[in-house]
């Protein structure tokens, strides 16, 4: 609630000021709080022609003044919402337009930044060969700048594909060890989907019982944040491990239908399609 209030006072200030940049920056800041707690639509208030006028070209040194380029970020955000909101075609349209600005650029913070939405968007829409192409260059790359966020996030998808691959032990042990740093250093921000990928490993090595604590502890962690975009998918993950485990059907039918609920609420159509799918299934 915090943070929405200071993107909206930085929004209002920034409407009444002429620099195109700062009315940017302050939608980014926007759209990223609402992206993130579960608004993906608030993506779709982005006009196209109040972006336009960016060009890394031109506007490449708004990096050293904020610490990260604004038109990347502004079509990272575009990607992410419109993914969640059913629109594969055009979010991939935004991940390239990003990717073409950190092109021009040539600023490594950029291009990681691009690699880490490429990988999460990787995940969250099942594509393995996308994720196989982007993890481990965000890994090395943001391991050899010493970039310790990005690095964190890239050795944690490096590690859901071990379990993918059947290395399930590796993969454990390496998303524990992901998930030990970023708790020591006090991150927060992606960690309810992070502690779904380590659920997934868990998993994979038949720790069941301490996969469906660590989804509830993610679930606990999103709502108590507001990180709440991954929510309904650590529901239904939920539903999909109490069916696995051989749970009654009214256990894991409230899972799938929270999801569904959750999902419909947000606007998210992926996930909203698939707990409807699973919820089939149960029945």
């Amino acid at each position: 609630d915090e943070a929405e209030r200071i993107a909206a006072e930085l929004t209002a200030l920034a409407r009444a000021h002429p620099d195109p940049i700062l009315r940017m920056q302050a939608s980014n800041t926007s759209v990223q709080t609402r992206l993130f707690r579960g608004e993906p639509a608030a993506v779709l208030e982005t006009r196209e022609q109040d972006i336009t006028f960016y060009d890394p070209r031109l506007h490449g040194h708004l990096t050293s003044v904020y610490g990260a380029d604004p038109g990347v970020l502004c079509r990272l955000y575009m990607a992410l919402g419109r993914f969640l909101l059913g629109l594969p075609r055009s979010a991939l349209a935004q991940l390239e337009l990003a990717q073409s600005y950190a092109d021009a650029l040539k600023l490594p913070f950029a291009e990681l930044q691009v690699l880490w939405t490429r990988c999460v968007y990787a995940h969250i829409a099942g594509d393995v060969p996308a994720l196989r192409r982007h993890a481990p260059r965000l890994a090395s790359m943001a391991g050899e700048l010493g970039f310790f966020h990005p690095h964190a996030f890239g050795r944690g998808f490096v590690a859901w594909l071990q379990v993918h691959d059947g290395d399930a032990a590796g993969g454990l042990r390496a998303l524990e060890s992901v998930v030990l740093e970023c708790q020591r250093t006090g991150l927060a921000v992606m960690m309810p989907h992070t502690l779904s990928m380590l659920a997934h490993a868990q998993v994979g090595a038949g720790q069941p019982e301490r996969a469906l604590r660590t989804l509830l502890d993610a679930q606990t962690l999103s709502t108590s944040t507001g990180e709440c975009w991954y929510l309904a998918e650590l529901q239904r993950l939920q539903g999909d491990l109490l069916r696995s485990m051989g749970a009654p059907s009214h256990a894991i039918e409230a899972c799938y239908r929270a999801a569904i609920a959750t999902a419909r609420a947000q606007g998210a159509r992926p996930f909203a399609r698939r707990a409807r799918l699973a919820l089939r299934v149960v029945r």
